[in-house]
């Protein structure tokens, strides 16, 4: 799994490291986030945000990270188990931008191509609480 998230140091600035997304205008997320897909052609910028109501842990603030396209959500759902530690039998819900209910079947590139931002980035919530999008 490791090959199809991208968050190693070496690979240029750490994609998971906090932005302070308040102080960035839009046009300025929007030429990052530009750059970040010309260097990967292959992959989607997302901000992941953990919903305030869960109940576990993940580190504060926002979250950049580079998806492969064709990754299903079923697969990053197994990342982010052993990433925030969550129980196999807890559920793990993903809100896009903050009221879709993502289908574990659904490929990055999709989601992406049907909910990105103007400024290019695809917003996603994590719960472990079903009604907290």
């Amino acid at each position: 799994m490791s090959n199809n998230i991208d968050n190693s140091p070496q690979n240029g600035p750490d994609p998971c490291h906090k932005l302070s997304f308040n102080l960035l205008s839009e046009k300025e997320r929007l030429t990052y986030a530009e750059n970040l897909m010309k260097e990967h052609k292959d992959r989607v910028p997302i901000i992941l945000d953990k919903h305030k109501d869960a109940t576990f842990t993940f580190g504060s603030g926002k979250k950049i990270m580079l998806v492969l396209n064709t990754l299903k959500l079923v697969n990053y759902l197994e990342f982010l188990r052993r990433k925030i530690k969550l129980n196999e039998s807890a559920g793990l819900y993903v809100f896009i931008d903050g009221k879709h209910l993502a289908r574990t079947g659904d490929l990055f590139g999709e989601l992406y191509q049907k909910y990105a931002k103007k400024d290019k980035f695809l917003y996603i919530t994590i719960s472990d609480k079903e009604d907290k999008g």
